[in-house]
């Protein structure tokens, strides 16, 4: 077929014609430059979205990011951690200072840097680490408010540490908390640790003490023994409280004068088998709820300590007598404390009371305790600590003075029991450590004991 030339003349500027308005139109586009800036806007707009897709593929992927808040039990010793592990110190530090004394009694200011609040960097097996610390009262208030109205505790600025690094094993974190706390459990297994409830919280009370040896606190007669041997047996008897269906806590009341080493025994016998001790103070919690979180809430291997218990609840006998003599005033006495015996009570044996618990009460005056605190059921094991006897005397005389002859330790605790007034091992202990290096002249001088 043979094609005219005015069709391909025909053909030819139609194509032409068809060319010619797009590449006008295109330059009329790029002219206008509303047009330009919107499809200028829409393509920066895909470019961070696909920018912020590819960002969290790789945060998601590539980074591991560790938080921990202040009120978990690492947080202090990552912070610490941290600061040793830093190959270059920041600048920027927060401060945490104590006052200490010495041994002679004077004091002094120890203080302790970490990093302080903002962003640092550190190194840690091979690995750049990006830390970030705040303190966030508004999410704290918003995370603790319910908890705050339910245990009626005061509300405390939450702190986070935020712990950033690239790639490295799924274990890489749990490896660093290892690392962190690995010091800090050392002491805790080498000493005496406790704790003390406040503000709706336990803290921990200083650092771990040095365990103190049973024989250092000298008791009367076999009761250090028999109270040894009622501990190893509840600890040891798990099984058989379950099997017989009675609940697994024991409660156990020291009592006696000041200064016969109530509370150094109990300390003694934390150090003795491992465990750690929970003082709590019954001024100190606000409402029941928060005592019973207190009492409860408790980790294994833990004493319960309620020193003087007589000072917050006095014997419902004695409050009547109280109110009778005093139904004439006109302003009422202010409680002891925020809490109910009722909740106490509740707190020590109710249904949600913890399995394993131990507690500890102590006091100065027994006969000041309401018979309901100190029931079989709540009060299990009762010891007297009493002045000292002559068998007392003569333990501790033997141990400040080691190879001495049994005619002056006689001599001694015969001039010491002649002034006939009560020695209380505080005070007996006291006296013989000022006359440390002289058993002669703590014989010589022994009327100062009182």
């Amino acid at each position: 077929m043979v094609l005219s030339k005015d069709l391909i003349a025909s053909s030819s500027k139609t194509l032409v014609i068809h060319s010619f308005p797009v590449k006008g139109l295109v330059k009329q586009i790029l002219a206008n430059p509303v047009v330009l800036g919107g499809i200028t806007l829409a393509a920066l707009g895909s470019f961070w979205y696909f920018w912020d897709i590819l960002k969290d593929f790789f945060r998601q992927n590539y980074l591991r990011t560790l938080v921990i808040s202040s009120d978990n039990i690492a947080f202090h010793w990552v912070i610490d951690h941290i600061n040793k592990q830093s190959r270059r110190q920041t600048q920027n530090l927060s401060l945490d200072s104590k006052l200490k004394y010495d041994q002679q009694g004077n004091g002094y200011l120890r203080n302790r840097f970490h990093p302080g609040y903002g962003t640092h960097y550190f190194y840690y097996k091979d690995r750049w680490i990006t830390v970030t610390r705040e303190k966030d009262k508004s999410l704290s208030q918003s995370i603790t408010s319910n908890i705050n109205r339910y245990w009626g505790s005061k509300s405390r600025a939450q702190e986070w540490v935020n712990l950033t690094t690239y790639g490295g094993s799924p274990n890489f974190w749990d490896e660093f908390l290892q690392d962190a706390s690995k010091d800090e459990i050392k002491q805790k297994n080498k000493g005496l640790s406790i704790e003390r409830f406040r503000d709706g919280y336990w803290e921990e009370f200083g650092k771990p003490r040095r365990k103190r040896p049973l024989e250092s606190v000298i008791l009367d007669g076999s009761m250090a023994k028999n109270i040894l041997k009622d501990i190893t047996e509840f600890i040891e008897s798990s099984d058989w409280y379950i099997e017989n269906g009675v609940p697994y806590r024991r409660g156990y009341l020291f009592y006696g004068p000041p200064g016969t080493g109530k509370t150094s025994f109990i300390a003694a016998l934390a150090s003795h088998f491992g465990y750690s001790i929970r003082m709590l103070s019954l001024n100190e919690p606000s409402k029941d709820t928060e005592l019973n979180f207190a009492l409860n809430d408790t980790p294994k291997k833990t004493f319960i300590l309620l020193e003087d218990i007589d000072a917050a609840f006095s014997s419902r006998e004695d409050d009547k007598d109280k109110d009778e003599e005093k139904s004439d005033s006109k302003k009422p006495e202010e409680p002891k404390c925020k809490i109910s015996f009722s909740g106490l009570l509740n707190a020590i044996d109710g249904v949600a009371s913890a399995e394993g618990r131990i507690i500890f009460m102590t006091t100065n005056y027994k006969e000041r305790l309401d018979s309901a605190l100190i029931r079989p059921g709540r009060v299990d094991f009762e010891a007297y600590f009493d002045n000292c006897t002559k068998e007392m005397v003569e333990k501790m005389f033997q141990r400040f003075y080691k190879n001495q002859t049994d005619d002056l330790c006689r001599e001694f605790i015969n001039t010491a029991f002649s002034l006939d007034k009560p020695i209380s091992p505080a005070q007996l202990q006291r006296y013989l450590t000022k006359h440390k290096q002289s058993p002669l002249q703590a014989l010589e001088h022994v009327s100062e004991i009182i």
